[in-house]
């Protein structure tokens, strides 16, 4: 049986290998307010300073994200 033409093009794009969207792509963000909450205890352990929102906030996001991926694989 002979490939279509249209999967030729596409193979020979890939050079034969499937294609994947990588994993971060495909991970979807935690809820805003997990992340706040998160943050907010972030916050709280490390002592309450002023000004280390931001901090706070990507370190929560960054293991809310990994924790959700883990999930999702289980």
């Amino acid at each position: 049986m002979a490939i279509p033409q249209k999967a030729r093009v596409n193979e020979s794009k890939t050079n034969g290998r499937t294609a994947t969207p990588p994993s971060s792509a495909m991970q979807v963000a935690p809820p805003p307010e997990k992340i706040a909450l998160r943050a907010y205890e972030l916050w709280q352990e490390s002592g309450c300073p002023e000004g280390k929102q931001e901090e706070h906030w990507f370190r929560a996001e960054r293991e809310l994200r990994g924790a959700h991926g883990r999930s999702q694989k289980a």
